[in-house]
């Protein structure tokens, strides 16, 4: 088993083979991960590729890309779906204010933070 697909099965709780939100939000404080603004940036500037200030579709994939086993679980409408889920200005893409908002509602953990 890949180190990749280990995560994801110890991620996906209910085992409908995504994962949601509350088991994202699980993990991350699992680990007790405190999310302050250098951890958000520098985890936006992973799918950032070119830099622009935004995370597209093809970014998204290219970072799955990179995870073999992980990238062979998407079919390329996921991709949409997972950038509509963060893109409130629905402008088909992810900003920086976004990709904070989506991944620090309802996470105390990310209190540094309430956009």
């Amino acid at each position: 088993m890949t180190c990749t697909k280990m995560l994801f099965e110890m991620m996906d709780t209910n085992k409908n083979g995504s994962i949601d939100f509350s088991e994202f939000k699980a993990a991350l404080l699992r680990t007790s991960v405190y999310l302050n603004n250098a951890h958000l940036l520098k985890a936006f500037q992973f799918f950032d590729k070119d830099r622009s200030g935004y995370i597209t579709k093809r970014e998204l994939q290219s970072v799955f890309e990179t995870f073999e086993d992980l990238f062979n679980m998407f079919e390329t409408s996921d991709y949409s779906t997972m950038i509509a889920q963060a893109d409130t200005d629905k402008d088909g893409r992810i900003s920086y204010d976004e990709f904070v908002n989506f991944v620090c509602r309802d996470l105390d953990d990310c209190g540094i933070y309430h956009i």
